[in-house]
Protein backbone atom coordinates (compact mmCIF):
# COMPACT_ATOMS: atom_id res chain seq x y z
CA UNK A 1 0.00 0.00 0.00
CA UNK A 2 1.34 3.39 -0.91
CA UNK A 3 2.42 6.18 1.76
CA UNK A 4 0.24 9.00 2.10
CA UNK A 5 3.69 11.00 1.28
CA UNK A 6 4.50 8.87 -1.36
CA UNK A 7 1.00 9.81 -3.20
CA UNK A 8 1.04 13.27 -2.23
CA UNK A 9 4.16 13.82 -3.24
CA UNK A 10 3.37 11.78 -6.91
CA UNK A 11 0.33 14.55 -7.10
CA UNK A 12 2.99 17.76 -6.46
CA UNK A 13 5.56 16.38 -8.89
CA UNK A 14 2.61 14.98 -11.34
CA UNK A 15 0.62 18.41 -11.16
CA UNK A 16 4.28 20.45 -11.73
CA UNK A 17 5.81 18.58 -13.85
CA UNK A 18 3.66 17.11 -16.17
CA UNK A 19 2.35 20.75 -17.02
CA UNK A 20 6.08 22.14 -16.77
CA UNK A 21 8.51 19.92 -16.71
CA UNK A 22 7.67 16.96 -18.05
CA UNK A 23 6.59 13.46 -16.59
CA UNK A 24 7.88 9.96 -15.82
CA UNK A 25 7.21 7.86 -19.05
CA UNK A 26 6.40 4.59 -20.43
CA UNK A 27 7.07 2.91 -23.84
CA UNK A 28 3.96 3.84 -24.78
CA UNK A 29 4.79 7.62 -24.78
CA UNK A 30 6.87 7.46 -27.83
CA UNK A 31 3.33 6.68 -29.80
CA UNK A 32 2.28 9.15 -32.12
CA UNK A 33 5.61 11.43 -32.43
CA UNK A 34 8.02 11.62 -34.98
CA UNK A 35 11.69 11.93 -35.69
CA UNK A 36 12.52 15.91 -36.11
CA UNK A 37 13.47 17.78 -39.50
CA UNK A 38 15.68 20.93 -39.52
CA UNK A 39 13.99 23.54 -37.44
CA UNK A 40 12.53 26.21 -39.36
CA UNK A 41 10.15 28.86 -38.69
CA UNK A 42 6.81 27.86 -38.02
CA UNK A 43 4.79 28.40 -41.54
CA UNK A 44 0.82 29.98 -41.71
CA UNK A 45 -1.40 26.78 -42.13
CA UNK A 46 -4.27 24.24 -41.52
CA UNK A 47 -4.83 22.64 -38.11
CA UNK A 48 -1.85 19.98 -37.34
CA UNK A 49 -2.05 18.15 -33.63
CA UNK A 50 0.74 15.06 -33.31
CA UNK A 51 1.33 14.23 -30.05
CA UNK A 52 1.86 11.00 -28.28
CA UNK A 53 0.33 9.14 -25.55
CA UNK A 54 -0.25 10.44 -22.48
CA UNK A 55 1.47 9.05 -19.45
CA UNK A 56 0.46 6.26 -17.05
CA UNK A 57 2.39 6.96 -14.08
CA UNK A 58 1.26 3.97 -11.39
CA UNK A 59 1.90 5.91 -8.55
CA UNK A 60 -0.12 8.60 -9.75
CA UNK A 61 -3.20 9.22 -12.28
CA UNK A 62 -4.88 12.36 -12.80
CA UNK A 63 -8.83 12.01 -12.69
CA UNK A 64 -10.01 11.07 -16.15
CA UNK A 65 -14.01 9.76 -15.04
CA UNK A 66 -15.51 13.36 -15.75
CA UNK A 67 -13.12 15.80 -17.53
CA UNK A 68 -14.57 19.20 -17.81
CA UNK A 69 -16.27 20.32 -20.91
CA UNK A 70 -13.99 22.42 -22.90
CA UNK A 71 -15.53 25.65 -23.34
CA UNK A 72 -15.85 26.50 -27.11
CA UNK A 73 -15.89 30.44 -26.24
CA UNK A 74 -12.44 29.93 -25.07
CA UNK A 75 -10.95 33.32 -25.42
CA UNK A 76 -7.69 33.57 -23.36
CA UNK A 77 -5.93 35.40 -20.20
CA UNK A 78 -4.97 38.33 -22.94
CA UNK A 79 -8.97 39.03 -23.16
CA UNK A 80 -9.13 40.09 -19.84
CA UNK A 81 -8.38 43.07 -17.96
CA UNK A 82 -5.44 44.00 -16.92
CA UNK A 83 -4.11 46.18 -14.12
CA UNK A 84 -3.10 49.45 -13.87
CA UNK A 85 0.25 48.61 -12.37
CA UNK A 86 2.70 45.79 -13.02
CA UNK A 87 3.06 43.62 -10.38
CA UNK A 88 6.55 42.22 -10.39
CA UNK A 89 10.00 42.99 -11.14
CA UNK A 90 13.22 42.05 -12.84
CA UNK A 91 15.14 40.15 -10.22
CA UNK A 92 12.24 39.02 -7.99
CA UNK A 93 12.35 35.67 -6.72
CA UNK A 94 10.31 33.84 -4.97
CA UNK A 95 10.62 30.27 -3.16
CA UNK A 96 8.57 27.65 -2.36
CA UNK A 97 8.52 25.16 0.43
CA UNK A 98 6.40 21.45 -0.66
CA UNK A 99 5.02 19.52 1.87
CA UNK A 100 2.51 16.32 1.85
CA UNK A 101 0.76 15.37 4.98
CA UNK A 102 2.83 17.94 6.50
CA UNK A 103 5.54 16.69 5.70
CA UNK A 104 8.97 18.47 3.92
CA UNK A 105 9.65 16.97 0.44
CA UNK A 106 11.07 19.41 -1.78
CA UNK A 107 11.07 23.18 -2.89
CA UNK A 108 9.94 24.65 -6.11
CA UNK A 109 11.53 28.45 -7.15
CA UNK A 110 11.13 31.17 -9.58
CA UNK A 111 13.02 34.09 -10.76
CA UNK A 112 12.66 36.85 -13.48
CA UNK A 113 15.80 37.69 -15.23
CA UNK A 114 16.85 40.67 -17.04
CA UNK A 115 15.25 41.44 -20.37
CA UNK A 116 17.69 40.26 -23.30
CA UNK A 117 17.68 39.98 -27.01
CA UNK A 118 17.06 36.88 -28.58
CA UNK A 119 17.12 36.44 -32.55
CA UNK A 120 16.21 40.21 -32.81
CA UNK A 121 13.30 40.50 -30.30
CA UNK A 122 13.30 41.98 -26.81
CA UNK A 123 12.24 39.14 -24.41
CA UNK A 124 11.77 38.57 -20.39
CA UNK A 125 13.47 35.50 -19.29
CA UNK A 126 11.14 33.79 -16.47
CA UNK A 127 12.89 31.02 -14.75
CA UNK A 128 11.49 27.89 -12.57
CA UNK A 129 13.10 24.53 -10.61
CA UNK A 130 12.57 21.96 -8.33
CA UNK A 131 13.80 19.38 -6.40
CA UNK A 132 12.78 16.68 -4.11
CA UNK A 133 14.50 16.32 -0.93
CA UNK A 134 17.00 13.13 -0.15
CA UNK A 135 14.05 11.63 2.10
CA UNK A 136 11.52 11.98 -0.95
CA UNK A 137 14.09 10.94 -3.51
CA UNK A 138 14.05 7.68 -1.43
CA UNK A 139 10.34 7.15 -3.87
CA UNK A 140 11.31 9.24 -6.73
CA UNK A 141 14.35 11.42 -7.48
CA UNK A 142 13.72 14.74 -9.51
CA UNK A 143 15.21 17.70 -10.35
CA UNK A 144 14.24 20.18 -13.57
CA UNK A 145 14.39 23.64 -14.74
CA UNK A 146 12.92 25.62 -16.91
CA UNK A 147 13.30 28.74 -18.87
CA UNK A 148 10.98 30.28 -20.72
CA UNK A 149 11.05 33.39 -23.02
CA UNK A 150 8.78 35.77 -23.11
CA UNK A 151 7.22 39.27 -24.73
CA UNK A 152 7.97 41.93 -21.73
CA UNK A 153 4.58 43.59 -22.45
CA UNK A 154 2.31 41.11 -22.92
CA UNK A 155 3.90 37.60 -21.51
CA UNK A 156 3.06 35.89 -24.28
CA UNK A 157 6.31 33.18 -24.44
CA UNK A 158 8.20 33.15 -28.03
CA UNK A 159 9.77 29.82 -27.09
CA UNK A 160 11.06 27.66 -23.65
CA UNK A 161 13.95 25.23 -22.54
CA UNK A 162 13.36 22.36 -20.27
CA UNK A 163 15.43 19.78 -18.58
CA UNK A 164 14.77 17.46 -15.93
CA UNK A 165 15.97 13.93 -14.50
CA UNK A 166 13.54 11.51 -12.63
CA UNK A 167 16.26 8.73 -11.70
CA UNK A 168 18.73 7.93 -14.57
CA UNK A 169 15.94 9.22 -17.10
CA UNK A 170 17.13 12.39 -18.24
CA UNK A 171 15.41 14.82 -20.69
CA UNK A 172 15.40 17.86 -22.71
CA UNK A 173 12.68 20.07 -24.49
CA UNK A 174 13.46 22.85 -26.60
CA UNK A 175 9.67 24.63 -27.67
CA UNK A 176 9.15 27.60 -30.21
CA UNK A 177 5.87 29.23 -30.55
CA UNK A 178 4.46 30.60 -33.65
CA UNK A 179 4.19 35.01 -34.40
CA UNK A 180 0.79 34.80 -33.62
CA UNK A 181 0.95 31.99 -30.80
CA UNK A 182 -1.56 29.93 -32.38
CA UNK A 183 1.02 27.53 -33.29
CA UNK A 184 3.98 25.90 -31.21
CA UNK A 185 6.66 23.24 -32.43
CA UNK A 186 8.68 21.02 -29.73
CA UNK A 187 11.84 19.06 -29.76
CA UNK A 188 12.29 16.79 -27.30
CA UNK A 189 13.68 13.51 -26.15
CA UNK A 190 12.19 10.53 -24.59
CA UNK A 191 14.39 7.37 -23.59
CA UNK A 192 17.02 8.02 -25.97
CA UNK A 193 15.08 9.39 -28.59
CA UNK A 194 14.65 12.73 -30.14
CA UNK A 195 11.30 13.04 -31.60
CA UNK A 196 8.85 16.14 -32.68
CA UNK A 197 5.82 17.34 -32.83
CA UNK A 198 3.50 20.56 -33.35
CA UNK A 199 0.39 22.17 -31.90
CA UNK A 200 -2.24 24.53 -33.05
CA UNK A 201 -4.82 26.42 -30.92
CA UNK A 202 -7.86 28.46 -31.78
CA UNK A 203 -6.55 31.62 -29.68
CA UNK A 204 -2.88 32.22 -28.36
CA UNK A 205 -1.18 30.05 -26.29
CA UNK A 206 0.99 30.32 -23.69
CA UNK A 207 3.24 28.20 -21.09
CA UNK A 208 2.25 27.03 -17.74
CA UNK A 209 5.45 30.03 -16.14
CA UNK A 210 4.44 32.25 -18.56
CA UNK A 211 0.96 31.79 -17.82
CA UNK A 212 1.50 32.37 -14.21
CA UNK A 213 3.30 35.98 -14.34
CA UNK A 214 0.13 37.10 -17.35
CA UNK A 215 -2.30 36.00 -14.47
CA UNK A 216 -0.75 38.30 -11.97
CA UNK A 217 -1.19 41.49 -14.57
CA UNK A 218 -4.68 40.46 -14.91
CA UNK A 219 -7.50 42.70 -12.52
CA UNK A 220 -8.47 40.12 -10.27
CA UNK A 221 -12.18 40.71 -9.09
CA UNK A 222 -14.93 38.69 -7.05
CA UNK A 223 -16.10 36.06 -9.52
CA UNK A 224 -13.98 36.92 -12.23
CA UNK A 225 -13.45 33.34 -14.49
CA UNK A 226 -10.96 32.78 -17.38
CA UNK A 227 -10.00 30.01 -19.67
CA UNK A 228 -6.48 29.76 -21.16
CA UNK A 229 -4.73 27.17 -23.78
CA UNK A 230 -1.47 25.80 -22.20
CA UNK A 231 1.19 24.21 -23.54
CA UNK A 232 3.19 22.05 -21.23
CA UNK A 233 4.67 18.51 -20.66
CA UNK A 234 4.45 18.06 -25.01
CA UNK A 235 0.83 18.51 -24.42
CA UNK A 236 -2.03 20.86 -25.20
CA UNK A 237 -4.11 21.61 -21.85
CA UNK A 238 -7.25 23.96 -21.59
CA UNK A 239 -7.03 25.80 -18.13
CA UNK A 240 -10.25 27.16 -16.41
CA UNK A 241 -10.21 29.12 -13.66
CA UNK A 242 -12.61 30.85 -11.38
CA UNK A 243 -12.22 33.48 -8.14
CA UNK A 244 -14.27 31.83 -5.70
CA UNK A 245 -13.09 34.55 -2.68
CA UNK A 246 -10.54 35.67 -0.25
CA UNK A 247 -9.10 33.71 2.58
CA UNK A 248 -5.96 34.42 5.19
CA UNK A 249 -2.69 33.14 4.26
CA UNK A 250 0.15 32.25 6.36
CA UNK A 251 3.31 34.07 4.94
CA UNK A 252 6.75 34.48 6.73
CA UNK A 253 5.99 37.89 6.69
CA UNK A 254 2.32 36.95 8.61
CA UNK A 255 -0.74 36.23 7.42
CA UNK A 256 -1.89 38.15 4.68
CA UNK A 257 -5.26 38.19 2.28
CA UNK A 258 -5.56 36.26 -0.63
CA UNK A 259 -7.87 36.00 -3.47
CA UNK A 260 -9.11 32.07 -3.62
CA UNK A 261 -8.73 30.41 -7.23
CA UNK A 262 -10.18 27.43 -7.98
CA UNK A 263 -7.82 26.13 -11.27
CA UNK A 264 -8.53 22.78 -13.73
CA UNK A 265 -6.56 21.83 -16.50
CA UNK A 266 -8.22 19.39 -19.27
CA UNK A 267 -5.64 17.77 -21.77
CA UNK A 268 -7.68 18.89 -25.15
CA UNK A 269 -8.63 16.32 -27.47
CA UNK A 270 -6.03 14.69 -29.56
CA UNK A 271 -5.87 12.37 -32.21
CA UNK A 272 -3.92 8.87 -31.44
CA UNK A 273 -5.16 9.66 -27.63
CA UNK A 274 -8.12 8.14 -25.63
CA UNK A 275 -9.94 11.58 -25.64
CA UNK A 276 -13.04 9.78 -23.62
CA UNK A 277 -10.99 10.19 -20.58
CA UNK A 278 -8.82 12.88 -20.88
CA UNK A 279 -6.32 13.83 -17.91
CA UNK A 280 -7.67 16.69 -15.56
CA UNK A 281 -5.67 18.51 -12.62
CA UNK A 282 -7.39 20.21 -9.63
CA UNK A 283 -5.37 22.94 -7.63
CA UNK A 284 -6.34 25.65 -5.66
CA UNK A 285 -4.05 28.40 -5.98
CA UNK A 286 -4.22 31.90 -3.63
CA UNK A 287 -2.74 35.16 -4.77
CA UNK A 288 -2.25 37.89 -2.53
CA UNK A 289 -4.65 40.25 -2.26
CA UNK A 290 -2.73 43.50 -2.86
CA UNK A 291 -0.82 45.28 -5.72
CA UNK A 292 1.30 42.51 -6.14
CA UNK A 293 -0.61 39.19 -6.93
CA UNK A 294 1.96 37.22 -5.53
CA UNK A 295 0.91 33.24 -5.43
CA UNK A 296 1.28 32.66 -1.93
CA UNK A 297 0.25 28.97 -1.86
CA UNK A 298 -1.09 26.15 -3.89
CA UNK A 299 -3.25 23.40 -2.40
CA UNK A 300 -4.20 20.22 -4.33
CA UNK A 301 -6.42 17.67 -2.39
CA UNK A 302 -6.43 13.61 -3.64
CA UNK A 303 -8.57 11.81 -1.24
CA UNK A 304 -7.74 12.11 2.36
CA UNK A 305 -3.82 13.47 1.41
CA UNK A 306 -3.18 17.29 1.31
CA UNK A 307 -0.10 18.27 -0.86
CA UNK A 308 0.63 21.90 -0.43
CA UNK A 309 3.48 24.77 -1.71
CA UNK A 310 3.96 27.57 0.42
CA UNK A 311 5.86 30.70 0.16
CA UNK A 312 8.73 30.68 2.23
CA UNK A 313 11.27 33.17 0.47
CA UNK A 314 10.71 36.35 -1.11
CA UNK A 315 13.20 38.61 -3.00
CA UNK A 316 12.10 41.64 -4.69
CA UNK A 317 15.47 42.50 -5.91
CA UNK A 318 17.14 38.74 -6.28
CA UNK A 319 19.99 37.65 -4.25
CA UNK A 320 21.59 34.93 -6.59
CA UNK A 321 23.04 35.22 -9.41
CA UNK A 322 20.80 34.61 -13.27
CA UNK A 323 23.60 32.72 -14.52
CA UNK A 324 22.36 29.94 -11.89
CA UNK A 325 19.22 30.06 -13.57
CA UNK A 326 20.26 30.28 -16.94
CA UNK A 327 20.12 27.27 -19.67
Amino acid sequence: MKSPTAIGLAILTSLWASLSLGAPTTSSDVGGARSPRVFRPLAVGGPRVRAIRVVDDPRFRAQTSKPTALREDCQGLWALPRADVPSFEVGEELGYELTVAGAYVGRFETKVGRPRRVQGQRVLPLFGRARTTGFASSFRPFIGRYMAMAKPMRLAPIGLRVEAEYDDDQRWERVRFGTDGKRVRADFTLRGRRLQRDYTSNHEMTDLLSMLYLARQVDVRPGLAACQHVFGARRLWQMTAQVEGTERVSTPAGRMDAWKIRVSFDRMPTPGLNNKKRPHYDMDVYLAKDATRTPLAFVVEYGSITARGDLRRWSLTGRSREDAWAF
